[in-house]
Formats: C-alpha cells, structure tokens, sequence
C-alpha cells in the first residue's frame, strides 16, 4: 500500500517506520525542504535521536505525495494542523 505520512516530527516519523516495517511504501512529508534534507542527510530525526532512517523511506516536502497515496496519515501537532 502506498502511505504518505503529513508531519515529519518524533510521531510522524514513528509511524512511518512502522508502516515501512510493515511492508508498505511510505513517504515523510516535512514542511520545509530543509527539514526533509536535514533528516536525509543525517539519516536520522532529531526528535528521535539514535534511531536510524532507513534509505527505502521517501522524504519530501512536497505535498502532492498525498495525491497518489492509498492512505494518508495526519501526524502533524495540533498548533500546526490549520496551517497544514
């Protein structure tokens, strides 16, 4: 199944790593292109410091990754869903 998880903080990135784990083809969608590229980059999140990003997990912040999605995962915090 094709999942786009929306909110690439310590939740989101949970998530997506169980669903990834789960044999699904996830995508982390941050808010910036700089956020998506200092997960990238470090592979890793700093919200959750020692666990590793796996290099089958698609990162962007382009949210057209919801379009073609089966399923679409809201894991953004509550202050910033409005925004979202």
């Amino acid at each position: 199944m094709k999942v786009s998880v929306i909110g690439s903080g310590g939740w989101g990135t949970a998530l997506s790593l169980l669903l990834l784990e789960n044999g699904n083809d996830v995508t982390l969608w941050s808010h910036s292109e700089n956020e998506s590229e200092t997960i990238r980059s470090a592979m890793e999140n700093p919200f959750l410091k020692g666990v590793t990003i796996p290099e089958n997990l698609k990162l962007t912040a382009n949210l057209d990754c919801a379009r073609d999605a089966d399923t679409v995962v809201l894991a953004t915090p509550s202050f910033a869903v409005r925004e979202t």
